[in-house]
């Protein structure tokens, strides 16, 4: 749990000394940079593959 997402501190370190962003780059900084501020706690969907598994709902008797 924290502020952050793997792949946005990942964007964060690689953009830190850019000059000039693009536009969708830097709506993304926007973005974490607001979730940040705020405080807002995110937290890592490690069961989402195991959401999307198909169950057996008959058994093939």
């Amino acid at each position: 749990m924290g502020f952050i997402y793997d792949t946005e501190y990942t964007f964060l370190i690689q953009t830190r000394l850019q000059r000039k962003l693009s536009q969708k780059q830097l709506e993304w900084k926007h973005k974490i940079n607001r979730r940040i501020t705020q405080q807002i706690v995110v937290q890592r969907r490690k069961h989402i593959k195991n959401l999307f598994k198909p169950t057996m709902l008959y058994s093939a008797t």
